[in-house]
């Protein structure tokens, strides 16, 4: 069994000038956070090939912040308890498990009990040169204090098989999620088939595929909670703010003015580009406010589905536009990269003054800006809901003619159809293909060229014509030494008018010399600690045939002659990861006991946004048998457009009781600088168990 208990201190100061209600004040607040965590861990087997794990991790977290004269307390329990049932056998796979996630937050003005149930199965039927059968089921229910309440089912049902240079599969899945607290039901089958093929032959190898997908995605309201009607807005508001429970937000009319292409001065996107958290976007409905179940904030260009998805957004009301209340924490939402809009779901609301505040983003993202906030609610009547159909087939074809020479052929077609409220709002024909190639006619010089087409064509909604194409050349000198040079074009057209055209011409050079350094290094140890064990050996044999009273003066004569054949280490590497970072490493290693490393690294994503880390660890045993490890690690980071610099400096002990069991004292000291001359002070204290039994 495995258990664990730690417990943890920070203190946070920090000092800034802020403006409120036009007067220039002071503001000074500490955060005080004292955190304890239990976990247990074990695990039996049982007769028959079966075995049960089970674990329990408990976690509380109390928060003290004072701020302008007033203190703010919260606790937040969270308790997780999970069995798993497992078998493994010659005909059958099984595993069973369900866990249960509560979560409380007392405090602050936010009191809320979320509690996430989950249960999980899957059979898997693999005979012998026979199809492999597994079907999986799993559901979800969550539900809190505040009206949310959901279930969320999830069935796969799959069949495939695998025989010497040909397989091929089928699957059904179904996904469904029953909101109580939207009155709505979602519901999305999806059926995949597919085949691959594999030929080989003296003089090439060809590899084939294709695959089809047939989806269909129905979402369904019920009740009197209909369509979504828009509200009119009175004014649109916006403000950077860290500090999002008070402060008054100035008018933005830009928010508010009906155009959605236009950026409205509330970057959102990579840091190199401005964009950052912490973006109060709001709206005043007048005196009269109804209820809002939905925000919508509209972006000038698009975000990838990646980059929506590292987006974070919280939800506050006010009736006076300076104090907020926390309605709606990490609160469900949707990106649609078609609309290019956030779709916030805000439950109902009926404040004046509602906002959204972005806890989190996406830091390489491309510039971005908020250009239209929207408020939707649903005034009764039923509403139809969505419904929305796809069929694709997938095609790839690889071929390798020769060992320096291989291609690669890929492409896809497809159809799509949504309905919106019964309305037809999407209609696209899809096309598209790629072709990947490399050459190495020699082994110090490589080639690759990449050609891409995708042909969008939806008359409804947006027609879009995307040609990309992409050619490289590379010299290998030698393993420590490479040079690189890229030509790249992308071309976008979006309703048979030009919409972007982009050239980028990139170089890259690159040097490491450790590897070899510490190649012949780790060789020349494993030798010497060859020997090592020999002599060990014959200084044991030696001990045992001498007399106990001058046994113990022999062993440390014996000990200090080996240890003058200890090798003492020393690597220094260069090396530059892709074409915006450089970096250097210093290893020093004396003894077995000791090692000292230090690490610079330079990175550049912008000619306006580059930076500089340092570290320094060491890690010292000072007893051979390793039952105590010390570790210090230094961190030290400058650059950035909004970061300042940043020190981290962490420090553990380690005492290891027996081999499965040890205990940990750790502390870390953090100094952060911010915008507008902050300074942000962290230190935290915490004490870990660890047993295995």
């Amino acid at each position: 069994m495995l258990a664990a208990l730690g417990g943890g201190c920070a203190i946070g100061d920090r000092g800034r000038l802020r403006q409120v209600l036009g007067q220039t004040r002071a503001e000074e607040s500490t955060t005080t956070e004292a955190t304890t965590l239990i976990d247990l861990a074990g695990s039996r087997r049982l007769s028959d090939g079966w075995e049960l794990r089970a674990s329990d991790r408990s976690i509380r977290r109390a928060t003290t912040s004072r701020a302008l004269g007033q203190e703010t307390r919260s606790v937040t329990l969270s308790h997780q308890p999970s069995v798993d049932l497992n078998r493994n056998g010659s005909l059958f796979d099984i595993n069973l498990s369900a866990d249960r996630r509560s979560s409380s937050l007392s405090g602050g003005g936010f009191d809320n009990t979320l509690i996430r149930d989950n249960v999980f199965g899957r059979l898997v039927y693999h005979p012998t040169n026979l199809p492999q059968i597994s079907l999986q089921s799993e559901q979800t229910r969550s539900k809190d204090d505040r009206g949310l309440d959901s279930i969320e089912t999830r069935s796969i049902y799959r069949l495939e098989h695998n025989v010497e240079g040909f397989s091929y599969y089928g699957e059904i899945l179904r996904q469904g999620l029953e909101d109580h607290q939207l009155r709505q039901t979602q519901d999305r089958r999806d059926l995949l088939a597919g085949l691959n093929a594999d030929w080989a032959s003296e003089d090439n190898t060809v590899t084939a595929s294709i695959g089809l997908l047939h989806s269909q995605y129905d979402i369904t309201e019920r009740g009197n909670r209909g369509g979504l009607d828009r509200i009119p807005l009175a004014a649109g508001l916006y403000a950077i703010d860290d500090t999002p429970t008070l402060g008054t937000l100035p008018v933005n009319a830009q928010l508010v003015d009906g155009n959605l292409a236009a950026g409205a001065g509330v970057p959102i996107g990579g840091v190199a580009s401005g964009g950052g958290i912490d973006r109060n976007i709001g709206f005043d409905q007048g005196p009269v406010p109804v209820a809002v179940d939905e925000i919508r904030l509209y972006t000038d260009v698009a975000l990838s589905a990646a980059e929506a998805r590292q987006f974070q957004w919280s939800v506050y009301s006010s009736n006076d536009n300076l104090s907020w209340k926390l309605e709606r924490f990490s609160a469900p939402f949707r990106y649609d990269a078609g609309r290019q809009r956030f779709e916030i779901d805000v439950a109902g609301l009926a404040s004046r003054y509602l906002k959204v505040v972005n806890t989190a983003h996406a830091p390489a993202a491309p510039a971005v800006e908020v250009s239209e906030i929207q408020a939707y609610g649903r005034q009764g009547g039923l509403g139809n809901g969505s419904k929305e159909r796809q069929d694709r087939a997938d095609l790839s074809f690889a071929l390798r003619p020769s060992d320096s020479w291989s291609m690669i052929l890929d492409g896809s077609v497809g159809r799509t159809e949504r309905r919106d409220q019964g309305r037809l709002t999407r209609d696209e024909n899809a096309l598209r293909v790629n072709l990947n190639t490399t050459w190495r006619p020699l082994y110090w010089l490589a080639a690759s060229a990449q050609a891409g087409h995708e042909d969008y064509d939806d008359p409804v909604f947006v027609s879009r014509l995307l040609d990309t194409r992409t050619g490289s050349l590379s010299f290998l000198p030698n393993e420590r030494l490479s040079f690189d040079v890229s030509l790249s074009r992308r071309e976008e057209d979006r309703d048979q008018r030009p919409y972007a055209r982009n050239d980028a011409l990139t170089g890259r050079a690159s040097a490491n010399f450790a590897h070899d350094i510490l190649a012949s290094l780790q060789a020349t140890r494993a030798h010497q600690q060859e020997f090592l064990a020999d002599r060990r050996s014959d200084r044991d044999s030696l001990l045992a045939s001498v007399h106990a009273p001058v046994r113990e003066d022999l062993e440390v004569l014996l000990e200090e002659q080996i240890d003058l054949l200890q090798i003492r280490e020393v690597g220094v590497g260069v090396t530059d990861t892709d074409s915006q970072m450089t970096g250097a490493e210093f290893v020093y290693r004396p003894s077995e006991l000791l090692t000292v490393v230090a690490d610079l690294e330079y990175w550049s994503q912008a000619l306006t946004n580059t930076g500089l880390t340092q570290r320094y660890r060491l890690d010292w045993l000072p007893f051979a048998g390793g039952q105590l490890l010390v570790q210090l690690d230094v961190r030290h980071e400058t650059g950035g457009v909004l970061l300042g610099p940043t020190e981290t400096t962490f420090a553990q002990v380690r005492w290891t009781l027996r081999k499965t069991t040890y205990l940990d004292l750790t502390t870390i000291w953090t100094s952060r600088a911010g915008s507008a001359g902050t300074t942000e002070r962290v230190r935290s204290v915490s004490l870990t168990l660890s047993a295995d039994f």
